[in-house]
């Protein structure tokens, strides 16, 4: 089964990417990062000796934010 196949359908509008083009990339792109964000066991990383909760940098930057950071 391919990610197209089960891949919801994302509005780039109502995710503020309006000034993207609706591709396969972009759409990937946009699945992968909701999946990785609905897996409680992602929400953590290790820097150095701190672990930090990219959860509270995901909800204070958007969901436009963290993508552009991810995609460019």
């Amino acid at each position: 089964m391919s990610v197209d196949s089960i891949r919801p359908i994302y509005n780039l509008v109502e995710l503020d990417l309006k000034e993207y083009e609706e591709n396969e990339l972009v759409l990937n792109t946009i699945h992968k990062l909701k999946l990785f964000f609905d897996q409680s066991d992602n929400y953590t990383y290790h820097h150095t000796s701190k672990q930090k909760d990219i959860r509270i940098y995901f909800e204070k930057v958007g969901f436009k934010y963290f993508f552009e950071s991810i995609f460019n």
